[in-house]
């Protein structure tokens, strides 16, 4: 009697740990997401005197994600690159830090849009649009937010550590003299512990 319930004993056991062990992993696929806001370093782009008409300017940054989400990482989970299920831009915007005149400023611009390529592999090399405004209005502003160009998962573009970012336009008016300008995007992560 005493080995059946020895036997008994140490059975249920085994079945009790093992069914924690897989409970353990369908607990963790349950854990909720987390939401990270990542904002890119500040992309200098500097628009040179031009005519009227269609124009590109680029700048390429040096971006190490693995840093960014640990700098920002507040959720407790540890996080990596592994972790990325999506990445979408949140929000896009260009200002003029020097240059800027009463004849030069973004009444000039017609329509624009930012773009980017990465090197993280053969697909990023071609161009996502992260925003475009079309009909700008013809007011002075140094400022400019950029309407988001859908939902495009942008997560292997992010993996990449050289990010190539062209605000391409089209101008109104010519610009008569270099403007200094800074393009700020923030991307919104998901991220799965």
């Amino acid at each position: 009697m005493k080995k059946i319930t020895t036997f008994l004993l140490i059975t249920g056991s085994l079945i009790f740990i093992s069914s924690t062990f897989t409970s353990c992993n369908k607990i963790k696929s349950l854990i909720s997401p987390v939401d990270l806001i990542l904002t890119s370093k500040d992309i200098p782009i500097a628009i040179p005197p031009s005519a009227a008409g269609q124009q590109v300017a680029t700048s390429t940054i040096q971006f190490n994600l693995a840093d960014e989400i640990n700098n920002q990482n507040t959720s407790g989970y540890p996080l990596g690159i592994s972790n990325l299920k999506s990445a979408t831009v949140n929000a896009v915007s260009i200002d003029i830090v020097s240059g800027a005149s009463t004849t030069n400023n973004f009444a000039n611009f017609l329509d624009g849009g930012v773009l980017l390529i990465s090197d993280a592999n053969a697909n990023t090399q071609q161009k996502a649009t992260l925003g475009e405004v079309l009909g700008n209005p013809d007011v002075y502003s140094t400022h400019l937010d950029i309407p988001i160009s859908g939902t495009t998962d942008l997560t292997e573009y992010l993996k990449g550590t050289n990010f190539t970012y062209t605000y391409a336009y089209n101008l109104r008016r010519p610009i008569t003299s270099a403007l200094q300008c800074v393009i700020h995007v923030k991307y919104n992560l998901k991220m799965q512990p």
